[in-house]
């Protein structure tokens, strides 16, 4: 998948999707107005994940990992509407659905 930045955003979507790049997620790209997806043009106005590549879980377990280590600043559901807002992971109520059965394996597994 790739992530489009341009000049307009800020300095934490360009380190967001970094972050996401250095986990190999996504690949960076610079200043094009627009994406491909699907067979359609679709503005560069969200995080458009490849489901037939990562799973919902896998990029759900990436943002709590990082939010619980500390390396995204806000709270739980600034995160949450975030994700819900910005991306194609699913609808607010969905997301946090997600966000609770990812974080009760995260504890499980003793983090």
């Amino acid at each position: 998948m790739r992530i489009i930045t341009e000049s307009a955003d800020t300095v934490e979507q360009k380190n967001l999707a970094k972050a996401l790049e250095a986990l190999g997620l996504v690949v960076v790209a610079n200043s094009e107005p627009q994406v491909m997806t699907e067979g359609l043009v679709r503005p560069c106005e969200k995080l458009w994940f490849n489901f037939e590549v990562v799973s919902k879980h896998d990029i759900m377990m990436t943002f709590l990992t990082m939010y619980e280590r500390g390396q995204l600043s806000g709270s739980k559901d600034a995160l949450q509407t975030f994700l819900a807002t910005h991306s194609n992971l699913g609808t607010k109520e969905s997301v946090h659905k997600l966000y609770v059965r990812c974080l009760h394996e995260y504890v499980r597994k003793g983090h």
